[in-house]
């Protein structure tokens, strides 16, 4: 029902839909135990309908409460890596739209959750077509997060991000490395 009024809401315009959407996300947060496989899509959809309200109001207290959202369904122990991936980009991009209501530690927050994911989005059970996709994702969110750290003068920070982001695309080549053996066997010359 949440969904549907934020839906209305982008149709309409009518700011009683994304009230209502709002309400009515917020109560299936709070129902759900916390724990929930599901929590984490939710505070998405949560901090998505407050974006929009956000959007339509430009309230700074719609914008803390959005990414506020989007940081909480990106912290959640449970549930799909990729839902808390974009979950945490969504508020890195609020927090780059909008830097009148950001701070550059409130970025660094949401680029450590981006970090912290991403081991699970290239994760080496993936199939290989998969892999080469979200590596290359993997680059331009690692050079965000350094470049942010650079910024806000967090040097070693900035340096382990860049070597986590190294890591990970070094393991997915070591990866998909066919050993020498299998190569021998199948083509002996």
């Amino acid at each position: 029902l949440g969904n549907a009024l934020k839906h209305r809401f982008v149709s309409t315009r009518r700011i009683e839909d994304i009230d209502d959407s709002i309400a009515m996300l917020y109560l299936a947060v709070e129902k759900a135990p916390t724990g929930h496989p599901g929590r984490s899509k939710w505070l998405y959809n949560l901090g998505s309908a407050v974006t929009h309200r956000f959007e339509y109001s430009q309230t700074p207290s719609d914008f803390d409460a959005a990414t506020g959202a989007f940081m909480a369904a990106a912290m959640q122990p449970l549930g799909s890596s990729s839902v808390r991936l974009y979950s945490a980009m969504r508020c890195v991009f609020m927090h780059h739209t909008y830097p009148h209501c950001s701070s550059l530690q409130s970025l660094l927050l949401s680029y450590s959750r981006i970090i912290g994911v991403l081991p699970e989005i290239v994760w080496l059970g993936h199939s290989i077509r998969r892999r080469y996709k979200d590596t290359g994702k993997l680059r331009k969110l690692v050079n965000g997060a350094v470049s942010t750290a650079i910024l806000a003068g967090t040097l070693e920070q900035a340096v382990q991000w860049l070597e986590t982001g190294r890591s990970l695309v070094w393991s997915q080549i070591l990866s998909l490395r066919s050993p020498l053996e299998d190569l021998a066997h199948r083509h002996s010359e």
